[in-house]
């Protein structure tokens, strides 16, 4: 099966000082039908400021509903 993934870098929030840097890949498309795919995304922040964080999420599709 031919599928993509993404890169994806940014970071967090800057609250007074505190942010963490995020870069990391997604996982390969998932076909949700339609045409359209999503992507899920896991892994963890840098580690700063003693600690890091966790995270998960999917990449959402434009016009989910196809309306």
């Amino acid at each position: 099966a031919n599928s993509h993934v993404h890169e994806i870098m940014t970071r967090t929030d800057d609250d007074a000082g505190h942010h963490h840097f995020i870069c990391l890949f997604s996982g390969p498309a998932y076909n949700v039908g339609g045409g359209r795919h999503v992507h899920l995304v896991n892994g963890r922040t840098s580690f700063d400021f003693g600690h890091q964080h966790s995270l998960i999420f999917a990449t959402l599709i434009e016009d989910p509903t196809g309306q």
